[in-house]
């Protein structure tokens, strides 16, 4: 479902470390499993327009867009652990720890208590409505794979409709779950991978905003299908209404009032889409959208306070006139070489 379980996402005043080196740290269990490489971008070389209220955050500026690669960015928002650069280009906006921010790890802890309200509940009506528009894209009974399958949700969903599901996950502990369920999981790194027999269609459900190097993970996931195929795409929309509402929150408030933008991009979340964004890193790699559509996150899923999830209903409400939730779902088909 996620990425790596033993990966630590380094400000850039951390010293770089092997990727074996990062999989032992955090106490993470010692079964060994690879993960994917998450890296935050250097700082680039010369002066920046903002570079006063880059050195004023403690943070550099950042390189290039990763959707676009233009280097017009800046800071945008100085959150509590991260901050969120936004691309002058494209809008799109990703995320940079700030020094001294707890790197998070993405051990045995992040599926079995950060996130286990969501896992022990998951949105079975979101994969229904997903399935109903993806229509007959995906053959009776296909092999369907899940990159990022977590502990098996879409898997059991899809067998119960009557695929055959096969999952991809690196977290050691996640795909144990899975595999106690009777599901079929490679625990396995996702960075290239590609499956042991064809694939009819493809899953990445909220992996990809954890991803750094987008346009790798897009080609590859192209390339697990056959021509024509079609993958469906679920991640988080920076252009909601519940993201628009955390930035205004920032802005009124003139910085002080950041945990609010803060909960809703997470320390965790690399990559911050929109519905533009996120159309543009899967056309510039080998994939043609065929329908998108919009969904709220399950409130009763959200590790919150009362305070929070009374605050997200909310948001919730104002979001439902505009078809503006915080979760956009995309299908796209691989366009033939």
């Amino acid at each position: 479902m996620l990425p790596p379980r033993a990966i630590r996402l380094r400000s850039h005043a951390a010293p770089a470390r092997s990727r074996t080196a990062r999989a032992k740290a955090g106490g993470v269990p010692r079964a060994r499993c690879r993960g994917l490489r998450l890296r935050h971008r250097g700082p680039a070389r010369g002066p920046a327009p903002d570079a006063l209220l880059a050195d004023r955050h403690g943070v550099p500026r950042v390189s290039s867009c990763p959707i676009c690669h233009g280097s017009d960015t800046r800071l945008a928002y100085a959150l509590i652990e991260c901050n969120l650069i936004e691309c002058g280009s494209c809008s799109h906006c990703f995320s940079e720890l700030r020094p001294g921010a707890d790197p998070e790890v993405y051990g045995e802890d992040y599926y079995l208590e950060q996130h286990r309200e969501y896992f022990e509940n998951p949105d079975r009506s979101l994969f229904a409505r997903t399935l109903d528009r993806l229509g007959d894209r995906w053959p009776s009974g296909g092999r369907i794979v899940d990159v990022g399958c977590g502990p098996g949700n879409w898997l059991e969903f899809l067998r119960e409709r009557g695929y055959a599901p096969y999952g991809v996950e690196t977290s050691a502990a996640a795909a144990q779950q899975a595999r106690d369920k009777g599901l079929e999981v490679e625990c396995v790194e996702i960075a290239g991978y590609r499956p042991p027999v064809p694939m009819d269609g493809m899953i990445s459900w909220y992996v990809i905003e954890h991803i750094d190097e987008i346009d790798a993970f897009i080609a590859d996931s192209a390339r697990v299908l056959p021509a024509g195929g079609v993958a469906v795409f679920a991640t988080v929309d920076s252009g909601s209404t519940i993201y628009r509402l955390g930035k205004l929150l920032h802005r009124l408030s003139l910085g002080r009032l950041r945990w609010p933008l803060q909960r809703i991009c997470q320390v965790h979340h690399v990559q911050h889409f929109t519905r533009a964004s996120l159309d543009r890193v899967l056309e510039a790699n080998g994939l043609e959208v065929l329908d998108r559509f919009s969904a709220p996150f399950p409130v009763g899923s959200v590790n919150a306070s009362a305070l929070q999830r009374w605050m997200v209903r909310i948001a919730y409400a104002l979001a439902a006139p505009f078809d503006s939730h915080i979760i956009q779902v995309a299908i796209a088909r691989r366009r033939p070489a």
